[in-house]
C-alpha cells in the first residue's frame, strides 16, 4: 500500500463525510509526516508501562512486530571509555557481550548504590548500563564489542504528485515519493490518526473494510 493509495482512499473517506473538508496534497504530506512519528511513539512503553528496575522492558509482542522494520541492523558495537555507542537509537531494549550471563538497563538513581554494591556489582559478565545520549554508558567495563537490540526512528516519508497542466489529473510521482515503512495495518493506523485530526466521524474498523474495497475494486 503506497502513499497515494492511503491519499485516494483518505478521499474517499473524506467524500462521505459533508462535514470534512478534504487537504492537499502537500497538507497530506505534512500529516504523513506527523502521525509517522506520533504512531512510532505510540508503540513504544510511556513511563507509566515502565519499571525503573527495568528501563529497556514495556513493548509488547504485537508492538515489537510493528515495529521490527525499525530494529537496528547490524546491531554490534564497541565501547570507548566505557560508552556503547548506537547514535541512531531511540529506544534500547537490551544489550549483551559474547562472555556477558546477564545485562540490566538501570535508571540514574541506581547507578551509585550499583558500583558500591557487594550483592550485584557491575562487571564484565555481569552487565550494567544507564541510557545516554547515544547509547549506553557501562559500569565498571571500559571497552568490549556488544550487542545492542535498539530502534530507530521511521524514515521521513515523503508524499509527492504531478499535475497535469492541461487536464489537472493529479498522478503520483513514486521517484521522488518516499514510502512509509510501516505494514499495511499500521499505515492504516496512520491514515485513521489523520483522519481523526480532519474532524472525520469514522471507525478504524471501516478504514480497514474501505481499504480492502479499494485494492479488491482497483485504484
Amino acid at each position: 500500500m503506497t502513499n497515494f493509495d492511503l491519499y485516494q482512499l483518505a478521499n474517499i473517506i473524506v467524500n462521505k463525510d459533508i462535514y470534512a473538508n478534504a487537504m492537499s496534497d502537500s497538507e497530506f504530506d505534512l500529516q504523513l509526516k506527523a502521525k509517522n512519528i506520533q504512531l512510532f511513539t505510540s508503540k513504544l512503553p510511556s513511563e507509566k508501562s515502565i519499571n525503573s528496575q527495568q528501563i529497556g522492558t514495556g513493548i509488547t509482542r504485537a508492538s515489537q512486530h510493528d515495529l521490527s522494520p525499525f530494529l537496528i541492523t547490524p546491531n554490534t558495537f564497541t565501547a570507548t571509555a566505557g560508552k556503547i555507542s548506537v547514535p541512531t537509537a531511540k529506544h534500547i531494549e537490551d544489550f549483551y557481550s559474547a562472555t556477558s550471563k546477564t545485562s540490566e538497563l538501570i535508571s540514574l538513581q541506581e547507578v551509585s548504590s550499583r558500583l558500591s554494591s557487594y550483592i550485584k556489582p557491575p562487571t564484565a559478565t555481569d552487565l550494567v548500563g544507564y541510557i545516554v545520549d547515544g547509547g549506553i554508558q557501562l559500569l565498571n567495563v571500559t571497552t568490549g564489542t556488544y550487542t545492542v537490540l535498539a530502534y530507530r526512528i521511521p524514515a521521513n516519508p515523503v508524499f509527492a504528485v504531478t499535475t497535469n497542466p492541461t487536464t489537472l489529473v493529479m498522478t503520483y510521482n513514486s521517484g521522488a515519493s518516499t514510502e512509509l515503512e510501516w505494514n499495511d495495518g499500521c499505515k492504516l493506523d496512520i491514515l485513521f490518526l489523520i483522519l481523526q485530526d480532519m474532524g472525520v466521524t469514522i471507525e478504524r474498523q471501516e478504514v480497514t473494510q474501505l481499504a480492502n474495497k479499494l485494492i479488491t475494486v482497483g485504484k
